[in-house]
Order: C-alpha cells, then sequence, then structure tokens
C-alpha cells in the first residue's frame, strides 16, 4: 500500500509498468514526500533489474569504472634507485661472459686462437683444409661397411675361412687396414688421413706420395673418428685396399668428389702460406689504416712517375694523413746489416736527370755514398740507373747482408714482382736482379720521401755537376743537417714529468 495525497494505493494487483509510472508520478508532485518512501522504490528497482531485457532490444554498456587515486603517505617518500656504489642491489642480467670456466676449458680456448693466429707453412697447410660433412659422411658410411672384426668376431671369421679353405672354396672379403706399405706398392685405392695428428710428421709426407702415385687421398677431421671405425681410440691414417663389386658405383661417386677437392688442388694448397687471421679488433684497425693510405697515396703512371709535389697532395688530404708523414724517419738497420738509400730526380728547368744514394751501417754512421748525372731521362729509369750502382758500390765493399729503402713505389712493385717484364728497363733489371743474388741476405723496401732526404739531396747534386760520376768517400757538406737529423732516427714525443697551471707559475 502507499497514498497519493490523502488516498491510499493498492499497489499488489497493479502491473510492474504501472507501478513503475505511478512511483515516478508521485515524486515529481510529491519531492517532499521522498525520504519516507526509500524502501519502496528500491524494492521495486530490484525486481525491475531482474527481469531479462527484451528481444531485440539494445542493452545499454556498463559504466567504467573509475580509477581510485591511492593517498600517498606522507611520510614515506618516494626514491628512486641508485645502482651505483653503495646503492641499491643491480637488476639481474646475463652473466655468461663472466663465468670463471674451467681450465681445460680456457686452454681449449687459447689454444684454438692461437692456431688461427699462428701463420702456418705451405707444407702443413693442406691439413687446414678438411673434407666437407657430406662428403665425409658418405666416406664413413662406406669404411664402415669394410671396418676390421672385433676379437669374437675375427675368431669366427677364421674358422669360416679354414672350413671353406678345406672344402676348396675361395673367399673374397676388402678389408679396411691400417697403412703401413700399400700406397708404395701401389694397392690402396683410398687413403684417410687424419687432420689432428701430434706428432705431424708421421703423416706430413703421405699426401706428397699419394700424389706421386695417383692414389685417391682426403684429410677429414679427427683421429678418434678414424679410431672408431678400427676398434681403436685412435688411428692416424686408414686406406681400403679392395671393394665389393655391391659398392663401386657408390665409391666412384665418393673417388669424384675427393679428386676434386684434394688430388686436384695439391699443388695450390703447397704454395699458399694459412693461419695469420688476426682478431676483430686488428681487422678494424687495419682497415681503418687502408682507408687513410688509400686516399693519401701519390699517384703514378705505368712507368712510377711521380707528382713533384706529392708530399703537398698528401698533406691536403688529411690531418691523419700528415701525422704519418711526421712519424716517418730514417731509422737505423739491425746490428750487422747495411742499409742502402738511392733516388732520382729530375730537373726541370734544365730537363736532366740525375741519381745518387748513399750507404750507412746499423750506427747510423756514413759509409759511402755517390751522385751520377745521366742527361734527359725520366725519373723511373733514373732511379734504376741509381739502385744498379749503390748495389754496384756495395759489390765492390764486400756488403753481404742489406737493407735497400727506395721511395718510388713503381719500383719496388716492379723489383719484387717475377712477372714483370718492360722492354726498355729488361736490360736494367737483369744487372739489379743479378747484383741482388750476390748478398748473402737483403730486404727491399718503400718508404716515405721524408725518409729517404739524403739520397734525394745527393740526385740533385748529380743534376747539376759537371763530371758522370762522383764517388763521395766522407759527408758531403750539402747533405750534412739531413744527414744529422737522420742519425737522431724517428721523433718520439717525450711528455714533461710535472705540468703546472698558469695560476702557479709566478711561484717557482
Amino acid at each position: 500500500m502507499t497514498k497519493r495525497g490523502n488516498e491510499d494505493i493498492d499497489i499488489t494487483n497493479q502491473s510492474s509498468l504501472h507501478i513503475k509510472t505511478t512511483l515516478f508520478c508521485h515524486l515529481c508532485l510529491f519531492p517532499e514526500q521522498q525520504q519516507p518512501r526509500v524502501c519502496v522504490i528500491l524494492g521495486f528497482s530490484s525486481e525491475l533489474s531482474e527481469m531479462a531485457p527484451k528481444r531485440g532490444g539494445k542493452v545499454s554498456a556498463a559504466p567504467a569504472k573509475k580509477k581510485t587515486e591511492k593517498v600517498l603517505n606522507p611520510l614515506f617518500e618516494k626514491r628512486s634507485k641508485q645502482f651505483g656504489i653503495g646503492g641499491a642491489l643491480p637488476p639481474k642480467r646475463d652473466l655468461h661472459r663472466f663465468v670463471n670456466w674451467p681450465v681445460v676449458v680456457r686452454l681449449q680456448r687459447k689454444k684454438c686462437i692461437l692456431k688461427q693466429r699462428f701463420k702456418v707453412p705451405p707444407a702443413l697447410n693442406p691439413f687446414t683444409k678438411t673434407l666437407e660433412k657430406n662428403p665425409a659422411t658418405n666416406s664413413f658410411k662406406l669404411l664402415l661397411k669394410y671396418r676390421p672384426e672385433d676379437k669374437s668376431a675375427k675368431k669366427e671369421c677364421l674358422l669360416k675361412r679354414d672350413q671353406a679353405e678345406a672344402e676348396g672354396k675361395t673367399v673374397e672379403a676388402g678389408h679396411c687396414r691400417k697403412i703401413r706399405t700399400q700406397p708404395c706398392y701401389n694397392k690402396a685405392q683410398l687413403v684417410v688421413i687424419a687432420h689432428d695428428v701430434d706428432p705431424i710428421e708421421l703423416v706430413v709426407w703421405l699426401p706428397a706420395l699419394c700424389r706421386k702415385m695417383e692414389i685417391p687421398y682426403c684429410i677429414v677431421k679427427g683421429k678418434s673418428r678414424l679410431g672408431s671405425i678400427v676398434h681403436k681410440k685412435t688411428a692416424s691414417v686408414l686406406c681400403l685396399t679392395t671393394v665389393r663389386n655391391e659398392d663401386k658405383l657408390e665409391f666412384s661417386k665418393i673417388l669424384e668428389a675427393l679428386n676434386a677437392n684434394f688430388n686436384d688442388k695439391y699443388d695450390e694448397y703447397r704454395k699458399k702460406w694459412g693461419g695469420g687471421i688476426v682478431g676483430s679488433k686488428s681487422q678494424a684497425k687495419t682497415k681503418g689504416e687502408g682507408k687513410t693510405s688509400s686516399k693519401g697515396s701519390c699517384s703514378e703512371d705505368d712507368l712510377g712517375h711521380k707528382p713533384r709535389n706529392s708530399s703537398c697532395v698528401l698533406i691536403k688530404q688529411g690531418v691523419s694523413v700528415v701525422k704519418a708523414l711526421g712519424k716517418s724517419r730514417w731509422e737505423k738497420p739491425e746490428v750487422c746489416w747495411m742499409k742502402l738509400n738511392t733516388d732520382g730526380a729530375l730537373n726541370s728547368l734544365l730537363g736532366l736527370a740525375g741519381g745518387g744514394g748513399l750507404i750507412r751501417d746499423d750506427a747510423g754512421r756514413w759509409v759511402a755514398g755517390f751522385a751520377r748525372k745521366i742527361g734527359k731521362i725520366n725519373s723511373f729509369l733514373a732511379e734504376l740507373l741509381a739502385l744498379r750502382d749503390g748495389l754496384f758500390l756495395c759489390q765492390q765493399m764486400n756488403v753481404t747482408t742489406l737493407v735497400i729503402e727506395l721511395d718510388g713505389k713503381g719500383l719496388v712493385d716492379a723489383f719484387t714482382n717475377p712477372s714483370y717484364s718492360n722492354a726498355v728497363v729488361s736490360s736494367l733489371f737483369d744487372d739489379c736482379k743479378q747484383l741482388v743474388t750476390r748478398l748473402s741476405y737483403y730486404r727491399i723496401k718503400h718508404v716515405f720521401r721524408e725518409a729517404n732526404m739524403c739520397a734525394d739531396q745527393l740526385a740533385r747534386l748529380g743534376c747539376l755537376q759537371v763530371s758522370d760520376f762522383t764517388l763521395y768517400s766522407c759527408l758531403p757538406v750539402d747533405i750534412m743537417k739531413s744527414f744529422e737529423v737522420d742519425s737522431q732516427g724517428p721523433r718520439q714525443r717525450v711528455k714533461p714529468l710535472f705540468q703546472f697551471s698558469s695560476q702557479h707559475e709566478h711561484m717557482y
């Protein structure tokens, strides 16, 4: 029951829609009486909420929940973590790089790195070129078919063989035997060599013998892998002497791959050095130096002509090249060695060329020098004539160990390249090579012009002199200043022991 003004309303038999409308109108007409009838409204709202929605009607979306803001306690301040020394513990990270590995593992890794760094001589370089995975797998599958028997199987095999021989039957069997003299008597059909034999002298001669006897061979990884075939811990070499008819097709395919990878490439491998692989840091450093030298290199034509202002061209390229030129000075040779510096010069005003050179000992002292007037000729031929004169002078002075320094890159490349040929200078080249062969030990290298200033000044003197050839037994006055600078060696930058600021200089 409810009231409308002074009237009572019975709501027990009324429909829900009628009740809802009546209550709404009652609340609008009598707002001052809302509070005593709150219980009635709540009761009907709960009933209405339990009713199913109409079919086809749209259901209103639920209101989004408002985020409740956390009330911060002013007694506790938020402080960010500091991961420095004495601060908070650092977060967990991958410490695999900092693991203290066992000594065996560290030695294995160091040994592997050392093998990459060391240069391998040509005789041992073929043992670094092992067989690839797929041909090696096929080869080992074939070898397993011919592996020798163990003790029990061998006993049974011998009994069967004796019975067959007693009956007068012939027995055919192929075996994989340990190599002794089969290649020498041309009995082996395949030779398999391990790459990690120690000492390597046990098998270093075997590839050459197989190539000489035209026997297919291969080098595989792991002497333990070969040993497992013959029931041993390790085996250095295995050879296959006979093959059954059903395996000949497969065996011929394997031989084609082995001949292509080893027998045909034997001459190629035995002439090349192996190893010498540097680390990533050294590779990056040499790569950067290569870029710098390529930017600052002098341009030369086929005959080795250099521009007259080549040093100026280098200085214009950048500061890094200028630093490299500042450090290039003449250096003393090793003990008991002599050093020969030669150069050629071309006087553009007179159109005449000259050559010169000097010999110094391991202490940087003057031994002998010369200057030659050549005439109208290019600078490449002038440098070549100066080199021939210097080598002839060394022969007369009985020099046996000699270091030859030239500032002409084209001449150094042509002299060290055995395939170089030039009809114009062939006779001069033959003379120089003949003189060089008479030395016990010699080295030829290229240097910058700053390290060859004394020879350059002697060549300029040769352009202006009257006589054809002048021999200097003592140091000439014209090159005395450059000679003193060279005798000091390369520049070394020395830092002072103490450095005082400008504020305290007046105190000392």
